[in-house]
């Protein structure tokens, strides 16, 4: 069904006793949102804003609920319990996500974390998760370089390394010896681009490059401003490790990328946070 898996803004219908029909693009058909969903009577031509699932019949559903990652998306989910056929995802609904055993990349057991796509599997029409990441994304983009900061989902350990989602766009590996700090699953942290191999596969660095790094650390801060309203909990006086794990940078790196920054005008440095010049 389209529009399956996603939040839509749909119009009351109609009430019942069980709750209320809505209507409207991108559906064909008028979609249950049950009354247990519904803290305040609605009205009829009411807009609410819903997402749709299938119940525990595979009847597409309205729910006021939201999961943790939509169609379309990517989330490290943990996994809640195992069958022969497949593992359930805890994505903040009440029925699981399905996680299907063609669509692991290794063997997933209650407690495990891990980074899937979510999509709707066109055989059964149901939504699913998938781990096997490489079918979902595209290829890095040809404007990349050697050293470009990027952000980074941490994905499955392998013998090399770790698989990293990178900008929600493409996949590259962090190899263990450039682990020099604990990352697991999940995680979201920044990282650099190490290198760009010959058969288009990417090496990811925790680390910022030594060369220019000054002017790619000040974006990262910047970028950090403008994501937290104008402020940052790093400053001159922010312990190193912290620095470290919100940057990918030494002390002294990011203090000097914030001097010149405060000497352009951009910044207003303090002990321990940091706010953007407006």
């Amino acid at each position: 069904m389209k529009g399956l898996g996603r939040v839509h803004r749909l119009e009351v219908l109609r009430e019942t006793g069980s709750g209320y029909f809505l209507g409207g693009a991108p559906f064909e058909i008028d979609i249950l949102l049950p009354g247990s969903d519904v803290d305040e009577h609605l009205e009829p031509t009411e807009e609410i804003d819903v997402f749709i699932h299938l119940d525990s019949e595979d009847r597409p559903v309205a729910t006021t609920k939201r999961p943790y990652a939509q169609v379309g998306d990517f989330a490290a989910l943990k996994v809640v319990g195992s069958t022969n056929v497949g593992a359930f995802l805890d994505w903040g609904l009440p029925k699981d996500l399905f996680l299907p055993f063609g669509e692991q990349r290794d063997t997933a057991e209650r407690g495990d974390i891990v980074l899937v796509a979510i999509f709707v599997d066109l055989e059964t029409e149901r939504i699913a998760a998938s781990a096997k990441l490489d079918r979902f994304v595209g290829p890095p983009p040809r404007d990349l370089r050697d050293g470009d900061p990027v952000q980074l989902v941490i994905g499955r350990k392998s013998p090399l390394g770790f698989e990293c989602l990178v900008n929600d766009d493409f996949l590259g590996l962090i190899h263990s010896a450039q682990v020099t700090s604990p990352i697991k699953t999940g995680d979201s942290v920044n990282g650099w681009i190490a290198k760009i191999r010959p058969d288009g596969k990417i090496d990811l660095s925790l680390t910022a490059p030594k060369g220019g790094s000054h002017e790619q650390i000040g974006q990262q801060i910047l970028g950090l401003l403008e994501a937290g309203d104008g402020k940052l909990d790093l400053g001159d006086r922010s312990d190193p490790k912290l620095i470290h794990e919100r940057l990918g940078c030494s002390k002294k790196e990011f203090k000097r990328a914030l001097g010149k920054l405060y000497k352009a005008g951009k910044v207003i440095p303090g002990p321990r946070e940091t706010r953007i010049k407006r």
